[in-house]
């Protein structure tokens, strides 16, 4: 089937434990690495790289089944070395579809539910159809999971939990610096709170900063990417180069601030000189909450006795606290993952089958038409116009039904082959 040819490559916070570890396959050109492994094992067609805070994928398409593990290891000598005990996972066919439908539905982040990840594996689906690299098998795999992963989250429990990593961030510094505010329904600090960056994270902690601070400032290198947000939030927009030049200015006077940070860059921007230029124009202490891989802020800045910062790793506590409800609402969600997986690679087979499909169908059309325009030349010669074209009528939609049942049919075949079978299938076919 052609579910086998599909593969990933995982590196997450699950394999790597520390979160630093993921920063050396994270700054690699993602697609220099393509170009690289496609000499190596020319059997690769299909690939799509998702970066996120906590994690590092490579979704693949292979002309051969066979290939998967030459691949790999391609890819692991291409790539920086990891620490001892760190390796990434590779998940086949079926369970590369199933993760990336959890990945999709919040299943497999440190947050349960958490809602950024759909918008990045989005992102990461048109970057790889901008370069060009989306086979027919990758491309139905992430549109339908697309689809079915809005009706999947309806069967996971989320009532009254934090869906974002951004969201507990949040908590976390108010826990540090004003912990009456949680309790609080709308803004009560008089402080500034400026948040760098325009992705999902970003936009996530713009809006969950915005419920306490009276005054928010959104800092991007393009300002029409934050243009909107900053509307929607009344928030003040500010050009990256302009900020950093003269951070103060963006701040009240006397009052604490706070700067988060999610950009992709591969430096940290944030060092001792901008918190120079920072504290030179009245900033009394700044906590600075940086969720980037690589940082965004020098670790260094930490020393100085008016910085409080906060990363990732500060709030891993909490993450992982998240891990039994995460298992909890995946049993939860199961079965449905397990229907929905059935509709994709059904809608996989169908769409890589459309070739023949189609030739199958112009055969049967061209063939209908001679037997239809026989008859209406003899035995039906005495129909009226009318009836003529609900002849035609009827046989244009017996024709488009074709596409509709073979995808059912697959369906039914899949449900048949799997059912209460697990992924017994997905070794019979490799082999």
């Amino acid at each position: 089937m052609e579910m086998v040819q599909i593969g990933a490559i995982v590196l997450s916070f699950e394999e790597a434990g520390d979160l630093s570890e993921l920063v050396p396959w994270k700054t690699q050109d993602a697609w220099l690495l393509r170009d690289q492994l496609m000499q190596a094992e020319p059997s690769l067609v299909g690939f799509v790289p998702v970066s996120t805070c906590n994690r590092i994928e490579f979704y693949y398409s292979l002309n051969s089944a066979a290939t998967h593990y030459s691949l790999f290891d391609a890819l692991m000598r291409l790539m920086p070395p990891l620490a001892p005990g760190v390796r990434p996972t590779q998940l086949l066919g079926r369970d590369a579809a199933r993760h990336l439908i959890r990945l999709a539905t919040g299943l497999e982040s440190m947050v349960l539910g958490e809602t950024e990840i759909r918008a990045q594996l989005k992102d990461a689906y048109e970057v790889a159809a901008r370069h060009h690299t989306l086979d027919r098998r990758l491309r139905i795999l992430f549109q339908q999971t697309f689809q079915e992963s809005r009706s999947i989250r309806s069967s996971i429990p989320m009532d009254r939990l934090p869906l974002s990593v951004a969201t507990i961030a949040t908590r976390h510094l108010l826990r540090r610096i004003a912990p009456q505010a949680l309790n609080l329904k709308e803004a009560r600090l008089n402080g500034t709170a400026v948040v760098i960056g325009s992705g999902p994270m970003s936009r996530q902690s713009a809006e969950a900063l915005s419920r306490y601070f009276s005054s928010i400032v959104i800092v991007n290198r393009t300002i029409e990417k934050i243009a909107p947000l900053a509307r929607r939030l009344e928030a003040q927009s500010v050009e990256f180069a302009e900020f950093l030049a003269q951070p103060g200015e963006y701040f009240k006077a006397g009052e604490p601030g706070v700067i988060v940070t999610a950009t992709s860059r591969p430096d940290a921007f944030i060092t001792r000189d901008v918190l120079g230029r920072l504290f030179s124009q009245g900033l009394p202490s700044v906590s600075l909450v940086d969720l980037a891989l690589p940082h965004d802020v020098d670790p260094d800045c930490a020393s100085d006795s008016r910085v409080q910062l906060i990363t990732m790793d500060s709030i891993r506590p909490e993450l992982e606290g998240n891990r039994k409800k995460r298992a909890d609402a995946a049993a939860m969600a199961g079965e449905t993952i397990e229907t929905a997986l059935i509709r994709i690679e059904a809608s996989i087979i169908s769409g890589v089958s459309s070739t023949l499909l189609r030739e199958i169908q112009k055969e049967i059309r061209d063939k209908s038409r001679q037997e239809l325009e026989t008859l209406l030349g003899s035995r039906l010669s005495h129909l009226k116009q009318k009836d003529i074209r609900m002849l035609y009528d009827w046989a244009i939609r017996a024709h488009r039904e074709m596409n509709r049942i073979h995808k059912r049919g697959l369906e039914s075949v899949l449900t048949h082959y799997y059912g209460g079978s697990g992924d017994s299938g997905l070794s019979e076919n490799m082999e």
